[in-house]
């Protein structure tokens, strides 16, 4: 729900409730016994009383003054005196007069032309001058406005039901409103803290995907400049693996142009080169067994492939006599976290590619990363980019297997296990979005037909084993490479 939905919600409840309030209070002044009479009644009230005024006008009526003794001066004998007369209006009167009726001995019309107001009270006939006998009145009273022909107890009824219906309502709409109005604060609310996250993320472009989110970045590593190789730089440090506890040295190659200062702003691809065995103390990428920095270079030259930073780690972290006696096949750990051995897999893809970012201008985005192997270092090369393809988005492999043979994988039932899951062939199954070549390798054709989209193995058949025809394979796997490969922004 959006932030205008919700304050919508509120809006309309708070709406709801003021309404019925106003219908409350209306329904609670209607129940006011003074009210003002409907234009009907009040018409109809005053025609009443002009008629009975016309006859009491007309009809005037005697009332005899008696003496209130009967008798006469301070002599006490009777005085004989003529009745007194006195026009009164009946209109409106309760009379005093005997319940026999009697009537007065003589009755005097009104003068001519004489009109009397109406009284604002009921008149008395006065019958006697004695107190006792003056007849009482009592206050008009204003009749109850009611609709025109309506019943005046059923008003008082429906008043009477109308009130608690009021007040019902208003209490449902009331705890409605309180409950509509708490959810949509409470969204509101979540919508501010989402907003507030977001504003404080950092720039996508500046963390792409491939990243390892939630851990914090690494301090920058002391790699030590080995010397000029192709026109590039090649720097070189023993690292010491955080998360796989291995120690093993590391190479990285600066392509030319990295260090001139209209590049200072600038993020570079990264291609990470694997070994062939036997990968101890030295890289066959970097060092002088193969041509392959002077082929990278004229790619970058020609514009086949970007200006790679060419990262190439050891293959294995065993000592420099195991190589020598020749025991590196047989404790090949064939580039995996093989249970109580060296943790290869970890080292390569999370210890080294942390160092990388924190010390060079490399790209983080997996569009940006690659890998390349070499007879074994090709095994790794197609294994890491099915197995991690959150970091890389393609591979090549030159004359290199795509099964796991090491003795080391059937010393118990933990590490036979660990064996299934790193298979090539069972990396397969969870289809990644990665692009593969395997170049020089017999059997390669059945390995990629089993690969589905969106995960594409191309084969090229070629003569097998170790990195004797690398120089005729790395043209078409450079370009492969270059293909798959996305070029940060300058």
């Amino acid at each position: 729900m959006t932030r205008t939905l919700k304050g919508l919600l509120i809006a309309v409840t708070l709406g709801a409730v003021v309404v019925l309030v106003l219908r409350a209070r209306k329904s609670r002044a209607a129940a006011d016994p003074v009210e003002s009479l409907s234009p009907g009644d009040a018409t109809a009230d005053a025609k009443a009383d002009s008629k009975a005024h016309l006859k009491a006008q007309q009809r005037p009526r005697a009332v005899a003054l008696p003496p209130a003794d009967g008798r006469g001066g301070e002599s006490g004998q009777p005085v004989p005196t003529a009745p007194t007369t006195r026009a009164v209006p009946t209109a409106r009167v309760r009379s005093a007069e005997p319940t026999g009726g009697s009537e007065p001995t003589s009755a005097a019309a009104p003068g001519p032309g004489r009109v009397e107001a109406p009284l604002p009270f009921a008149p008395v006939e006065l019958t006697s001058s004695a107190p006792a006998a003056l007849t009482r009145h009592e206050p008009m009273r204003v009749p109850e406005p009611r609709p025109i022909g309506a019943d005046p107890a059923s008003v008082r009824r429906r008043r009477g039901v109308r009130s608690p219906l009021g007040i019902g309502l208003l209490a449902l709409v009331v705890v409605g409103a309180g409950v509509g109005g708490t959810f949509a604060y409470k969204g509101i609310a979540d919508d501010d803290k989402q907003n507030v996250a977001s504003s404080t993320k950092a720039d996508p472009s500046a963390e792409p995907s491939g990243t390892t989110s939630g851990r914090p970045k690494a301090a920058p590593q002391n790699f030590t400049k080995v010397g000029t190789k192709s026109g590039g730089t090649l720097n070189r440090m023993s690292l010491a693996g955080g998360r796989s506890g291995v120690t093993a040295d590391v190479w990285v190659w600066l392509p030319p142009g990295y260090d001139t200062p209209a590049n200072q702003g600038r993020s570079y691809p990264v291609l990470v080169a694997q070994s062939a065995l036997p990968g101890i103390e030295s890289n066959s990428f970097v060092d002088d067994s193969v041509a392959f920095l002077p082929k990278l270079v004229a790619g970058i030259e020609t514009g086949t492939v970007p200006p790679y930073i060419v990262v190439a780690p050891e293959l294995m972290p065993y000592p420099k006599s195991d190589a020598d006696a020749g025991r590196t096949a047989a404790k090949d750990t064939e580039c995996s976290d093989v249970p109580n051995r060296p943790r290869m897999a970890t080292f390569h893809n999370e210890d080294v590619r942390e160092a990388v970012l924190a010390t060079f201008r490399a790209s983080a985005d997996r569009a940006s990363w690659a890998l390349i192997g070499d007879g074994s270092g090709g095994l790794c090369a197609v294994k890491y980019a099915l197995q991690y393809p959150q970091y890389y988005a393609a591979a090549v492999s030159l004359s290199g297997r795509t099964t796991l043979k090491s003795p080391l994988w059937d010393l118990d039932a933990a590490t036979k296990a660990a064996k299934a899951a790193n298979e090539p062939v069972k990396l397969l199954d969870a289809r990644p979005d990665v692009q593969i070549l395997l170049s020089g390798q017999t059997g390669g054709s059945e390995f990629a037909a089993k690969a589905k989209a969106p995960t594409a193995v191309k084969a090229i058949t070629g003569s097998g084993g170790a990195s004797g025809d690398i120089v005729r394979q790395l043209p078409e796997a450079l370009t492969f490479l270059g293909r798959n490969t996305r070029t940060p922004a300058a």
